[in-house]
């Protein structure tokens, strides 16, 4: 997984059979993630529980004050204003792309 695709790759070739986007990017650091990814059915589906980021107060030159999301690792410090909160989980059917 990077950033917010899953890719799907054959283990005997490690040729990529599959790449979905989980969750749309929306700026950097975005807005949602995924986690607890698991794949079923020989790859064909993809479960996972969708999430709204963690939120904070920034002070923004000629903007004010905006609210932006944080990643675990982004805070340095800032207090959390919204805690992350689940959006529920998600199925999704992705086509591979197998080569004989």
């Amino acid at each position: 997984m990077s950033d917010q695709r899953l890719a799907l790759f054959d283990v005997r070739t490690m040729k990529l059979i599959a790449v979905t986007v989980l969750v749309a990017p929306a700026g950097y650091p975005g807005s949602q993630e995924a986690r607890n990814v698991a794949i079923a059915r020989e790859g064909v589906i993809i479960s996972f529980e969708r999430l709204a980021r963690p939120t904070t107060l920034l002070r923004v030159r000629g903007q004010g004050i905006i609210e932006a999301p944080v990643t675990w690792h982004g805070r340095y410090g800032r207090p959390i204003h919204r805690q992350q909160r689940s959006l529920g989980v998600e199925r999704v059917q992705v086509s591979l792309k197998i080569a004989s």
